[in-house]
């Protein structure tokens, strides 16, 4: 079928008698107006091809920002947040306590976000937002902190064996919980400054990239969520966000 006879079948509306209702007649009639006017604006009729039409690519930023951990909190103020958050940001803090050089130790005030990504390489990752403050210190200063966490398939892998060994043997000792895959790989204080994810924008990249790796920003989260400078994590940098489409 060329073009031209696409068009004029788009244009046809006898074929409206294969309808089951009356009623859904006008339906059938709008599909096929729209499927038409498609057609009118994509084919060159003369020369039997399609026109080349493109939507020119917008391109923008996410700029710097100095945002503190109370207009963080204000901004996402009854928003529900799933478990998942609440989880990876219990694991910064206690792996940030757990840091002998970090003489003040943290406790955590308000999970704010998370999101949790594949890379083209297989490995899982997540970013998480959350604001913090001294422990035992009611008036100390909140802060703003942002972390990143890898998934270990090893120690998931363990945490299997230990859930099915358990299902089969109830008087085993242990729990399955005691194994966590989820590893910090860092966490930052983002007093200073901050960036949001670029993953619904087209960003600028004046720079040449090594296989579409920008290593400015996080192109799997939102501008919602807030990281520190792209040197300072590892996951996020694929600017095609093919992945991130992907990730489940």
């Amino acid at each position: 079928m060329t073009w031209e006879e696409l068009l004029a079948d788009s244009l046809d509306m006898s074929d409206e008698v294969h309808c089951f209702r009356e009623e859904d007649k006008p339906a059938f009639r709008k599909s096929k107006a729209q499927m038409a006017r498609f057609y009118q604006r994509m084919i060159d009729i003369e020369n039997n091809k399609i026109k080349q039409i493109f939507r020119p690519r917008v391109l923008s930023d996410t700029p710097e920002q100095h945002l503190t951990a109370e207009e963080m909190e204000a901004e996402l103020a009854g928003k529900k947040v799933c478990s998942q958050a609440h989880h990876f940001a219990n694991l910064a803090i206690n792996h940030y306590n757990n840091i002998e050089e970090n003489i003040v130790k943290i406790e955590l005030c308000t999970v704010l976000l998370s999101n949790c990504f594949h890379e083209i390489c297989g490995s899982t990752y997540a970013h998480v937002n959350f604001t913090a403050r001294a422990q035992n210190d009611d008036q100390a200063k909140k802060s703003l902190y942002f972390a990143e966490l890898k998934l270990n398939p090893d120690l998931l892998a363990k945490r299997m064996e230990r859930f099915a060994e358990l299902s089969l043997d109830p008087n085993i000792v242990g729990c399955a919980d005691d194994i966590e895959p989820m590893c910090v790989v860092s966490i930052h204080n983002l007093q200073g400054s901050c960036f949001g994810g670029c993953h619904e924008i087209n960003r600028r990249i004046d720079y040449v990239m090594t296989r579409n790796q920008d290593y400015e920003r996080c192109h799997s989260c939102s501008d919602r969520i807030k990281h520190p400078y792209g040197t300072e994590f590892v996951a996020g940098h694929d600017s095609s966000k093919i992945p991130y489409y992907t990730a489940g």
